[in-house]
Formats: structure tokens, C-alpha cells, sequence
């Protein structure tokens, strides 16, 4: 975290409103490094599955939201689902 991002947020702190109080504590409250993600999965690997994604009988890109996420039909407590999600599930059970 840079020191003027740092002074700003123990700025807000002290500030009358309550939205940028809260900001400032939950950011402050953060780590200053994120844990590393998955690795990424390598080009010549993700084109074939990203193929079988889009063939996949079971997703939909009709999300309500308008955001890139898909949703799947066999999902039910969380239906939507990112890239990642697809690609193991393609990668495991194939495109049905």
C-alpha cells in the first residue's frame, strides 16, 4: 500500500462520513499482499476446453446482471459460474 493511499485511509478514519469510516477500516483490515491464485492454466491446454465450454448443452450467457459470468444448469445453490469453473467441469465430464 502506497503511503499516500495510506494516509488517506487513516485519514478517513477520522472523517464524518460514514462510508468512507467504513472503507478505511475494512481496507486498512486487509493483508498487504493476497494470497497467489491458481496457477494459470496454459493457452494450448485452455482453447480446447475453452471449445467444449461453448459447446457445453448445460450453460447459459443470459445473465441478468449483464457481467461475463455464466450459469449453470447443473449447478443449483450457486449457479453462476466463472471460466475456471467450466473448464474442470469440461475437463473432467467432457462436454456431455
Amino acid at each position: 500500500m502506497s503511503p499516500e493511499l495510506l494516509a488517506t485511509l487513516w485519514h478517513w478514519l477520522g472523517s464524518d462520513d460514514p462510508v468512507e469510516r467504513a472503507h478505511a477500516a475494512w481496507r486498512l483490515a486487509q493483508p498487504d499482499v493476497l494470497p497467489p491464485g491458481p496457477p494459470l492454466i496454459p493457452l494450448p491446454e485452455s482453447l480446447p476446453l475453452l471449445r467444449l465450454v461453448k459447446q457445453c448443452p448445460y450453460r447459459s450467457r443470459d445473465t441478468a446482471c449483464g457481467c461475463s459470468g455464466s450459469k449453470c444448469a447443473l449447478r443449483t445453490a450457486s449457479p453462476i459460474v466463472s471460466h475456471r469453473d467450466c473448464f474442470n467441469c469440461v475437463a473432467h465430464y467432457g462436454n456431455a
